[in-house]
């Protein structure tokens, strides 16, 4: 059950409490509805569009595996924004990957191939001096 289905059942709930004469219980139903729907809408408002994704959905948004995500979840690098057996996570908590790994390393720029062979036989001089 999501956000917004929970607001429908609060909702409901509360249909169905006054209809048996609990008008005050029927009260608390309807404002826990009204304050999840508040707070869905300015969660809108922000750009972060209330969402919350499951392990499988945020592990393709990210590059991440699934295992990843739950070992971050578990020691609480993300915040789990769902329940310990149902966990979700905000959009805008998910970690990010590293692109690349940065400027390469002059020896990297130019690599010479015979330069590495050498090196496997010991120096230039101990080559040249097994001729």
């Amino acid at each position: 059950m999501d956000s917004i289905d929970l607001v429908e059942f609060w909702m409901a709930e509360a249909v169905g409490l006054r209809a048996i004469g609990e008008d005050l219980a029927a009260e608390y139903s309807e404002l826990h509805a009204l304050q999840l729907r508040v707070r869905l809408r300015e969660g809108m408002g922000k750009g972060e569009g209330g969402e919350l994704l499951t392990v499988r959905q945020a592990a393709r948004r990210s590059g991440f595996t699934t295992g990843h995500l739950r070992y971050l979840l578990v020691t609480g690098k993300v915040p789990n924004a769902g329940q310990p057996s149902h966990p979700r996570i905000r959009p805008q908590d998910l970690p990010r990957r590293q692109r690349g790994k940065g400027r390469p390393k002059e020896r990297e720029l130019h690599h010479d191939p015979a330069r590495g062979i050498l090196s496997l036989f010991g120096s230039n001089d101990q080559v040249a001096g097994a001729k």
